[in-house]
This record gives structure tokens, C-alpha cells and sequence, in this order.
């Protein structure tokens, strides 16, 4: 999937010029490859990059020599053995990473004969009975060590707010259908494959077994950015896919806006009719199924209204409203 999406951001020019192969080699996360800048997010200053920095040779590595009594992960972890290793197994069948009974073949996995072990822990999923599988890079200090060039710029809800009114105000006025739709991505972090030289600093070990990710993980100080410059890219090619030049009269006249939170897409669409509202809505979604990137269908929200980012979208006789949810009021 790497070399197609290449070869959709050659043929739209796209300015980040390194995603494409971050899914081709894997991508850099700071500790053992500099993440490259591409003039996408804007540049840090430095005086709000305070974290301490120190040399590679510092961390706490771990090889064969090693005293592994020292290696404990969080509570939440360790207390609900069960529950964590059927969350570590479902990652493994999902490719996300693979275990080992030996240590030696954890080194020749991540090619390399020291690694960073990383501690797990379990938090609760909001109003359910299951829990989600963190990992900490704070702890061992992988998370100081990391220096990011660029500042993760998301939208806000009021950036929302104007591309859907945009629309609402030119369907009031000349007429249409305007529709829109809400999709997240599945393990967003986890579509992110990691370039080999990182793995030995993703790396877990949970009942006498180790686990190295194959991917990014949610903990590690640069993983947010990674994922911002990849979903930054796929969206605007599905801008570019929805909003292309067209003789098409029906496809001309139709406008299309896009907004990602993270790894949550709001997209409207506004077209002749519904039947084709529907179907430019459906385009992005096609090719970002076509490119690999997983979606929740089943969490989809499809017709408004639309709760996107904590606020719930909806139409107007007059105009569009955006309210707060009662129990986030309550709250």
C-alpha cells in the first residue's frame, strides 16, 4: 500500500514527501532515525521543547546478561494477568506485534542485541466493562530522549463549524442536498508501520514472554505527530479526489469539506441531490479502505445529526446548530 500511496501523492504533488515511504521502510520515530521535516506542521520553538536530553548509552537497555527481576509493568497490568494477555494476543493477530519465548529471538527479530523494554498498563474504556492496553515511554526515559522538529496542529471545532455552514449557507441559497458523515480509524496509531532500526525501543515483556510492536504505539512521545503527518496526507488526497475538476455538471456543482481530529473524519457534502451527496462522501472512504487504513465502520454516524469532537452538528430551518450534549453539561 506504501507504493500506491506514492505513487496518488507524486500525481497531486502532495508536500509531505515522506509518509508515502514511512509505509514502504517504516517510520522514524526520533530515537534511532530524526523524524524529516516537510514544511506540513509548523516548526517548535525550542524553548517549548524542555525535555532533558541525554545519550543513547543511557537508557536502560536490556541484553542477555540482564537481570529481568527488575522489569515489572504498572499494576493495572500485572493485576488482571488474563485480561492483558488477551489484549497483547488480539495486537499479535492483528499484526500489530509479535512474541517470543527467548530473548534471542526478540534480538534477531528487532536486529538488534539491546532493547528498551517498555511498561504496559490497563485503563478502562468510557462506559464499557473493557480496558485498553497502554504503554509507557516516560518511565524508562525513551520519552525524554525524543526531540520533535514540529508542532501537531489540529482542527478546532470552530474550523467545523465554517466548512459546515459554508455548505449550509450555499444550500440555503441555491438549493441541494447536503449530507455528511462521520468514520473513525481503527487503531490509528497501529496503521503506522515502524521502521526496523525503531523496534528495539518498542518492545514489552509481559509474563515471562517478550513483545516487540511492529508499529506505533500510544505512549511514545512522537507517535501523535507521526499519525497527524499520515492522516494530514491521506485527507488531502481525499480532498483532492472529491473536489478534482470536472465536465461532469453534477459533479462540478458539488463542494465537499473535510475535518480530522486525530483519527476522527467529519466530512460533509453538498450536491443535486442526495444519491450524489452520498456518493462523494462515499470516495474518501473508498480510498482510504483502498490504501490500508482501517475504518470503524460500525461506529460510523450517518445521517446527522453528528456528535464529532464533543459537539453535536445538526441542521437548521435557518442554519446549522452546534450543541454540548447534555451529559457533558452534567459533567
Amino acid at each position: 500500500r506504501g507504493h500506491l500511496l506514492a505513487a496518488f501523492c507524486s500525481a497531486v504533488g502532495d508536500p509531505d514527501t515522506e509518509v508515502a515511504n514511512w509505509f514502504i521502510k517504516g517510520c522514524p520515530v526520533g530515537l534511532a532515525s530524526p523524524i524529516p521535516y516537510c514544511n506540513v506542521f509548523p516548526l517548535r520553538d525550542a524553548e517549548c521543547d524542555r525535555q532533558d536530553r541525554f545519550a543513547c548509552s543511557q537508557l536502560p537497555f536490556v541484553d542477555v546478561f540482564s537481570d529481568l527481576s527488575f522489569l515489572s509493568n504498572y499494576r493495572s497490568a500485572e493485576d488482571m494477568p488474563s485480561v492483558t494477555l488477551d489484549l497483547l494476543n488480539k495486537e499479535e493477530e492483528l499484526g500489530f506485534c509479535k512474541s517470543f519465548d527467548h530473548f534471542s529471538e526478540l534480538v534477531d527479530f528487532v536486529g538488534n542485541s539491546k532493547v528498551v523494554p517498555i511498561k504496559l498498563g490497563l485503563v478502562p474504556k468510557s462506559g464499557t466493562d473493557s480496558f485498553r492496553l497502554i504503554c509507557d515511554a516516560s518511565e524508562n526515559g525513551l520519552n525524554a530522549k525524543i526531540s520533535l522538529g514540529e508542532r501537531l496542529v489540529l482542527p478546532r471545532i470552530s474550523d467545523a463549524v465554517e466548512c459546515f455552514l459554508e455548505l449550509r449557507e450555499r444550500q440555503l441559497a441555491e438549493g441541494g442536498v447536503l449530507e455528511a458523515v462521520s468514520i473513525d480509524f481503527a487503531n490509528a496509531f497501529k496503521l503506522v508501520p515502524l521502521l526496523p532500526a525503531e523496534k528495539a525501543f518498542h518492545v514489552m515483556f509481559f509474563a515471562k514472554r517478550w513483545y516487540a510492536a511492529n508499529t506505533l504505539v500510544f505512549g511514545v512521545r512522537s507517535s501523535p505527530l507521526i499519525w497527524g503527518r499520515a492522516a494530514a496526507c491521506i485527507s488531502r488526497l481525499a480532498s483532492a479526489v472529491c473536489c478534482a475538476p470536472s465536465a461532469n455538471a453534477a459533479s462540478a456543482s458539488a463542494l465537499f469539506r473535510l475535518n480530522v481530529f486525530v483519527d476522527d473524519p467529519f466530512a460533509q457534502a453538498l450536491a443535486r441531490t442526495a444519491e450524489y451527496a452520498r456518493l462523494i462522501l462515499c470516495f474518501p472512504l473508498l480510498l482510504w479502505a483502498v490504501l490500508g487504513f482501517r475504518l470503524a465502520v460500525k461506529k460510523r454516524q450517518f445521517p446527522l445529526p453528528i456528535r464529532w469532537v464533543g459537539v453535536v452538528f445538526s441542521l437548521h430551518q435557518a442554519g446549522i446548530v452546534v450543541r454540548i450534549p447534555d451529559e457533558k453539561l452534567r459533567s
